[in-house]
């Protein structure tokens, strides 16, 4: 992502912020607010700090875990970076469509196959999009009732947020095992380079497609194979998405709240991540907080709610979003450093 279009979507992002907390809090009394926020349990607090952290680590043990099964030589450390880094630049750029982008930048860098690279975050992206379908689907057979009591006048959003991720589900499957189309896809970028005299007419690019198709369809037959693999990603990335959903029931009992089950309120919070996950908002931000406030309105109570938002959100969101800032200007230093050495 260049300079221009980072300060852009940060721009953007920040005033999408502003005007969402201007909104939240413009007709509350801070005082109380914080005052609330201050009742949190520390103990808990630090499971919901922690659950934030490991769902955006146990991303690059899936990442780490595919690559090395490919044959790169790579470290879980590294892979759980690159997981920070796409964890930031998806939070900053609308449907989270800057962060595999900026990941194959740096795993390209790193000098891995960018063919295996490619795949395994088509692959994780995949797990990721069929576990929202399959818990989603599970709340429409075996808790309809009281998701459309809790979800209110979002639950169209629900439903389409599942159809949504179906659809997504669908390209990436079709994606994955279709390598012609990579071909197809490249070729017409060249075609429009060429065309904007970006590139030179030699037939070098078409040469590098060919070699990347043909490695890309090799990668992709032999993942194809790996059944037992593929199945322990999926249970894997089930674990991953429900850590998310673990923290605001850890945020609900910091608060001293207990009547209401830990399944309803991990239930009630996967209704919202699968409602706004596909929505063109950086972040989801401004939706995410109207949802979770119908949502939980009758669990948490009217002197609660915003307190409990303004916990959650912050530990699952921005939490890991200044820390991936950090992890990424510490990479960038260290990068630095590094080519200062050589």
């Amino acid at each position: 992502m260049s300079g221009r279009k980072r300060a852009g979507s940060l721009l953007l992002f920040a005033l999408i912020l502003v005007l969402t907390y201007w909104t939240l809090f413009s007709k509350q009394d801070l005082g109380q607010v914080w005052g609330a926020v201050r009742t949190m349990n520390p103990l808990l607090l630090l499971p919901a700090l922690g659950a934030a952290l490991a769902f955006v680590a146990l991303e690059g043990t899936m990442i780490w875990i595919m690559l090395r099964k490919a044959g790169e030589s790579i470290s879980l450390g590294r892979c759980v970076v690159y997981s920070f880094v796409g964890f930031f630049y998806s939070a900053i750029t609308p449907s989270a469509t800057g962060g595999q982008p900026v990941q194959l930048y740096y795993m390209k860098r790193d000098r891995l196959d960018l063919a295996k690279c490619s795949l395994t975050l088509m692959t994780v992206a995949f797990l990721y999009k069929l576990a929202l379908v399959v818990v989603g689907a599970f709340m429409l057979v075996f808790w309809l009732s009281p998701l459309r009591q809790y979800m209110r006048q979002y639950f169209a959003l629900f439903l389409l947020g599942l159809v949504l991720n179906l659809v997504v589900i669908a390209l990436l499957l079709a994606v994955m095992r279709r390598p012609g189309w990579i071909r197809g896809l490249g070729q017409g970028c060249i075609r429009l380079l060429r065309g904007v005299h970006l590139l030179p007419a030699d037939g070098a690019a078409e040469t590098r497609l060919d070699g990347f198709v043909y490695q890309y369809g090799r990668v992709a037959r032999f993942f194809g194979r790996q059944k037992a693999l593929l199945v322990g990603l999926f249970f894997l990335t089930l674990v991953q998405r429900s850590t998310l959903f673990f923290l605001t029931y850890a945020v609900y009992r910091g608060l001293g709240l207990h009547e209401t089950g830990a399944v309803t309120v991990i239930l009630l919070q996967a209704s919202v991540y699968i409602a706004v996950d596909m929505l063109p908002v950086p972040g989801a931000q401004g939706v995410t907080e109207l949802v979770y406030q119908t949502v939980f309105a009758t669990v948490f109570g009217s002197a609660l709610l915003v307190p409990s938002l303004l916990v959650s959100h912050g530990a699952n969101f921005y939490f890991p979003l200044v820390v991936s800032a950090v992890v990424l200007l510490a990479e960038k230093a260290w990068n630095r450093r590094c080519r200062r050495w050589n």
